[in-house]
């Protein structure tokens, strides 16, 4: 007979399914290759304690799901992030009164995109 498993707050519980779902999107679009070797093996060890049981521990369950955003990230998502960290640095900087017309711009997604991508370069 199966235990219910009571949850005690948002994304407490992770599932076999979330953990191979990030796996093989990871596997295909590179990201897997992007995590350290502790990593890899932390997240091979939970898929298959997952087959199992469901992880439950809060401090367990918070790292995976970093793990899993990290392997189901996309090019255009990391170039974004890059983008609004470079936009928050625009913003601690004091912009002059003159750059008025630049406010509009910072709240443009296309915008903080551009900035990403440049900050590549």
């Amino acid at each position: 007979m199966r235990r219910k498993v009571v949850e005690r707050g948002v994304n407490v519980v992770l599932r076999y399914d979330e953990l191979r779902r990030g796996l093989l999107r990871g596997l295909r679009n590179g990201n897997w290759r992007r995590l350290s070797e502790i990593e890899r093996s932390l997240y091979i060890a939970a898929l298959c304690y997952t087959r199992k049981k469901c992880i439950v521990r809060e401090r367990l369950v918070e790292k995976l799901r970093s793990l899993l955003n990290r392997l189901l990230e996309t090019p255009s998502l990391r170039i974004f992030k890059k983008g609004l960290a470079k936009l928050l640095d625009l913003l601690a900087a004091a912009l002059p009164e003159w750059i008025s017309h630049m406010k509009k711009w910072l709240k443009d997604p296309d915008y903080v995109f551009w900035l990403g991508k440049i900050s590549d370069m």
